[in-house]
Parts: C-alpha cells; structure tokens; sequence
C-alpha cells in the first residue's frame, strides 16, 4: 500500500504523532494532579503506542513504507484509547451540562483527524486495518450512545436537552453502529470455515466477531427508539425555557466530520435525511435476539429491553 498522499512528507506525520505524544503526557498530569482514577491506565497506554508510533518513524534501513503504516496505526490506536479515557470522563461526570456538547465534538475531531494524516482517505481500510477501523466507527457510535443513555434517563435532563440534539446523536450513533458491520464481509452461504465449534460459522454469517458487536446491536437499536419517541415530541425542546443547551447553538453537522471521511458525504448525508428508526431499530435488535437466542445462547445475553422495544415497534 502506498501511504503517504502527494504533497505529504514523513516530517508532516511525525509532527502529528509528537503532538498526540504531548497530548497523552498532559492528560497524565491532570489525572495525577487530580488524584487519578480509574481510567488513568488508558492514558499510559495511550502514551506507549504514542511513543511506538514516533520510534517507528525515526527507525532506519527499514522499509519506510512499512514503518509508516505502523506508526500510522499506532497513532490512532493512541487517539482512540486518549477519546475513550474522554469519554469515560464524561460518564463518570454524567456529561456535564456546561461542557459535554464541546468535549464530544472534541472528541470527534480528535478521532477525524487522526483519520486524516492517513492521507489518502481511499486506502484508510488497507492502512490501518480492520480492527481499527471497526473501532473508528465504535468510538463516536458509543459515545453518542452514553449521551443519549445518560439524558433519556434523567428527567430533568431530558427537558432541558433540545430534541433535535438528542435525534441528531441517536442518528450519527447508528450509522456509525451500522458501518462496523459494513467493515468485513459476513460469511456467506455456501462458504466452509473450518471449526470445532458448530456455532461460529453461524456467528461469522451474522457479522459478529466480537462482543462490541453485540453492544453494537443493541445500542444501535436503542437510540433508535430514542429517536422514534422523541419524534413524537412537538417542539424543539421538552420544556422551552431553561433548557441546557442553546436551540440556536445547535449545529446539525458537528458530530458528522468522521462520518463524512469514513463513509462520504454523500452517505452521510442521505443516511440522515432518509434513516427510518422503526425499520433499521427492529432490524437490528431482531438479529440481536436471534444470535443472542441461538448461537450465543451460552454466554447470557440479556434480551429483556430489546424485546421490550421491539414490542414497542411492532405495535
């Protein structure tokens, strides 16, 4: 794979990467001047694949391609592990009214543009890898999720969050919720996979590799309940006056430029203007309960709340 895009040098990277370094060491001295916690061994990770990333540009006689690509991805598995220990801040401080919107926009700029030093937005697949992108649409897809969570079960904060912010998260956290399973092909009919496990092959037809796939699933199928009950609402807030957030201040594509990059604009903004809750909620939270049901029937699934909801949809 060719890495670096015209007009891009190492020099260009490895500024990126002494930036993200920095970053990291900063957060680890506000955790330790605020006594610490205990997300603190996010950030010590996130320092070490940091440094890995910088090692790796400075190394010589190697393939500097090779070089580049690793330490390319180790600088975003650095921004993802910096955003999760963000986020993981925010809930502990149940996202505070005066400064979540800022942190999560934040956030995903942060991840963007750890995206964009890729260069080439074509090849982001074939440089970084699978895993990390899966986790390129996991990290924004959870984080507007505890969003969501945290609001839509605290009544106060629910009338006094705008519910086009609200609708807005619901339908960036699917889509992003979706892509994860767009990432790798699903095993398709007709096609072996050698296993002792008679259950995998199911799995692997279903897309899930991985529990966060599951969490996927069924986070994905919650706020798109959220977003259906709150499109029953008359107004732009549950109560008008006192609300948290400014009405005015909204802006509809904040927390749309990694999903613009990663899926194009074009999708983006089509997924937005036409996303049917009902429809994609009950599909995703009936391939939950199937697989939760079947080939995971062993490790305890709980399908209590997404039957719940699917009742709800059905009715």
């Amino acid at each position: 794979v060719a890495i670096m895009a015209e007009g891009q040098d190492s020099q260009e990277i490895y500024e990126v990467c002494q930036k993200q370094q920095d970053h990291c060491q900063n957060l680890i001295d506000a955790e330790t001047k605020s006594g610490g916690s205990q997300h603190g061994q996010l950030l010590q990770k996130a320092l070490l694949s940091a440094e890995l990333s910088l090692g790796l540009l400075k190394m010589k006689n190697v393939d500097k391609n090779k070089a580049v690509q690793q330490a390319l991805q180790k600088h975003v598995e650095s921004v993802l592990d910096t955003t999760y220990y963000q986020e993981c801040v925010l809930v502990d401080q149940d996202f505070p009214s005066d400064s979540a919107i800022q942190t999560m926009k934040d956030v995903i700029d942060q991840i963007t543009d750890s995206v964009k030093v890729c260069g080439d937005v074509s090849k982001i697949l074939s440089i970084l890898g699978e895993d990390i992108m899966e986790c390129l649409h996991w990290r924004p897809g959870a984080l507007m999720y505890m969003f969501c969570h945290t609001i839509m079960n605290n009544e106060d904060r629910k009338k006094t969050t705008p519910v086009e912010l609200l609708k807005e998260c619901c339908k960036i956290g699917v889509g992003h919720f979706k892509r994860i399973f767009e990432v790798r092909s699903c095993l398709k009919e007709g096609e072996s996979y050698t296993t002792n496990d008679e259950d995998l092959p199911k799995l692997l037809k279903s897309g899930i590799r991985s529990d966060s796939h599951m969490l996927a699933l069924a986070y994905g199928g919650e706020l798109c309940y959220w977003y259906h009950s709150l499109s029953k609402l008359d107004g732009s807030t549950l109560v008008q006056k006192d609300t948290e957030v400014s009405t005015s201040s909204i802006d509809p594509d904040q927390f749309k430029p990694l999903m613009h990059l990663l899926c194009s604009p074009e999708f983006s903004t089509e997924w937005c203007q036409q996303f049917n809750p009902v429809t994609v909620g009950i599909e995703l939270l009936t391939k939950y309960v199937e697989v939760a049901r079947g080939a995971m029937r062993m490790q305890s699934w709980n399908c209590d709340r997404p039957e719940e909801i699917l009742s709800e949809f059905k009715k």
